[in-house]
């Protein structure tokens, strides 16, 4: 029997995919799609089916922060190599986006980047690619803008805490990336609230 090459191999395993169940359905736009998760888990086994193994580096990592939330972008080596002749391997990049409020966004642009990796590879489309809900390009909601209310708190709590307004605008923009408080949304408007709340504390 003729041995497979990495490239008939990964042709095997994308003709497969198609076999994968498409569990989501778009309401709007009436069809099914192939979930994410489904994906990861499917195409793992049929790596191990057809004796693939997939190896994955990290070439390049940045990460900020944009006010509350974290940022990482992350560029990565795949190396599909095919176990009957390890010599035999196909290689390809990839790159991954992700942001979180916490200090998950490493693991998520990571996990981002396997899933975009492997719908790109093997041709899949999943749910990372449309909207759910709508059937269209996914548009967050706008934040509510800062209230008069929260605006007023905060000079007040500026001028209790002996801010000057130099050191203030210094701190908004380091924190919220912003030089005016009008341009805080109500969320941001009461991170800071809180922050100059334990300011005035220490300086009573």
């Amino acid at each position: 029997m003729t041995e497979l090459n990495i490239y008939q191999k990964l042709l095997a395993i994308t003709e497969e995919a198609e076999q994968i169940p498409k569990n989501g359905y778009n309401e709007f736009s009436k069809y099914k799609y192939v979930k994410a998760v489904d994906a990861l888990g499917a195409i793992r086994k049929l790596l191990i089916k057809h004796k693939v193994h997939l190896t994955t580096r990290e070439i390049g990592c940045k990460r900020y922060r944009d006010g509350k939330n974290f940022h990482t972008e992350i560029q990565c080596i795949a190396k599909f190599i095919n176990i009957d002749n390890p010599e035999d391997v196909h290689e390809t990049s990839f790159f991954s986006v992700s942001a979180d409020t916490l200090d998950k966004d490493i693991f998520k642009a990571k996990t981002n980047g396997l899933k975009y990796l492997f719908t790109q590879e093997f041709k899949l489309v999943t749910d990372d690619f449309i909207d759910t809900e709508q059937g269209g390009e996914h548009e967050d909601p706008e934040p509510e803008p800062i209230t008069d209310s929260q605006a007023e708190e905060i000079f007040k709590l500026q001028e209790q805490g002996k801010i000057s307004s130099e050191d203030f605008s210094v701190r908004l923009k380091k924190k919220f990336g912003v030089d005016n408080v009008d341009r805080l949304d109500t969320e941001e408007a009461e991170e800071l609230i809180m922050a100059l709340k334990i300011v005035v504390k220490k300086n009573v």
